[in-house]
């Protein structure tokens, strides 16, 4: 059952949202703690980092994303879908903290694999058009195709599965989330085969297939990302923090800055917490604090990222420490907005009126 949603329809998507970015940026700070030598008995670290991963990808980027397209008139998830869909997120996001890639997460990943692609096969139609949506379908269907071989190349032992990793996270990163969230705002998009052309090539770029060509197309999305802030007329926290995510691709796919794993750990991690989250789910009433957050995230995604340079014992504790704060900032947006709700204040909303 599916269905486009009206704004009073998007309530379950925002809760599931939000819950997910709750256990989430949890678990990512345990994490942080956890890497800066501090004892927590909440399992074993790999496990509890795949668990992260998961469902930051299946929780927080795919319910925003389907309140996005339900305000743009899409086709989302009726009610019985976002249920069975929540639960295979849950159950598989246990799993994975417990035992990793095990029957239930494999089962659960399955569902979540089969509804993107469910809700993805519409946006077929938008590959040729000039649409910031346009690499959606290519994007899912590739990251559909990867995640099960991770799954049996990690089980093996195979090296690549890391790499693996890292494209379908690009993809997943690049042709949805962010394409999402640009399509939400009044930025202008680029030629659908150029966009197309260099979502999959930077997903090659920072994975299985660091070439000069796609390194090339990397720094090319990067620079439509700047282009296409520049010339908009959205908030100046919305336009810098899209133009800083464009300028880092733009200086990662020229080799300007290595491509080290504590680099895309940052990358990634600045992309979802800082531009796509800001525009897909940032209420607007407290608008007011983005300018500081922004700032937070940007030290403490830095931190993260110079970690390969920074030998100081101390540094891990400061990178926790910020991160912590990050983690924070959205649990306390989360609890104002529940408190603002039960005061009567109604729902609370992104920035931006999509319009389709």
């Amino acid at each position: 059952m599916s269905r486009s949603a009206h704004p009073e329809h998007g309530d379950p998507f925002r809760w599931t949202g939000w819950l997910a970015l709750a256990g989430t940026v949890s678990l990512g700070t345990a994490l942080r703690w956890m890497l800066a030598g501090q004892s927590l008995p909440v399992g074993q670290f790999h496990h509890l980092r795949s668990a992260h991963v998961h469902l930051g990808y299946y929780g927080v980027v795919f319910p925003f994303v389907w309140l996005a397209w339900g305000r743009l008139g899409l086709r989302i998830p009726g009610p019985r879908m976002l249920a069975l869909y929540g639960t295979a997120v849950a159950a598989s996001t246990v799993d994975f903290a417990l035992e990793g890639y095990a029957p239930v997460s494999i089962v659960g990943s399955t569902v979540v694999l089969a509804t993107w692609l469910a809700f993805a096969w519409p946006h077929r139609v938008r590959i040729a058009r000039r649409d910031w949506l346009a690499p959606v379908f290519p994007a899912v269907v590739c990251s559909a195709v990867a995640i099960p071989a991770v799954a049996v190349m990690a089980a093996r032992g195979n090296p690549l599965a890391q790499d693996l990793v890292h494209s379908f996270l690009t993809w997943l990163l690049l042709g949805v989330a962010a394409a999402t969230a640009l399509r939400s705002t009044g930025f202008a998009p680029p030629p659908p085969c150029l966009h197309l052309a260099t979502v999959m090539g930077s997903g090659l770029a920072l994975g299985i297939l660091p070439h000069w060509g796609t390194r090339a197309l990397l720094a090319l999305q990067g620079y439509l990302y700047v282009r296409a802030a520049m010339g908009s007329r959205e908030t100046a926290v919305l336009r810098a923090a899209w133009s800083i995510l464009g300028a880092g691709l733009v200086a990662v796919g020229a080799g300007w800055v290595p491509a080290l794993a504590t680099v895309a750990v940052a990358g990634i991690h600045y992309a979802l917490l800082g531009p796509v989250l800001l525009t897909l789910a940032w209420p607007a009433r407290r608008r007011v604090w983005q300018p500081a957050y922004l700032v937070l995230l940007l030290a403490s995604c830095g931190a993260i990222g110079a970690a390969a340079w920074m030998p100081y014992p101390w540094w891990p504790t400061l990178t926790a420490g910020l991160g912590s704060m990050v983690a924070a900032a959205w649990l306390g947006l989360g609890i104002a907005g529940i408190l603002g709700r039960r005061a009567g204040a109604g729902p609370s909303e992104p920035p931006g009126a999509p319009v389709p």
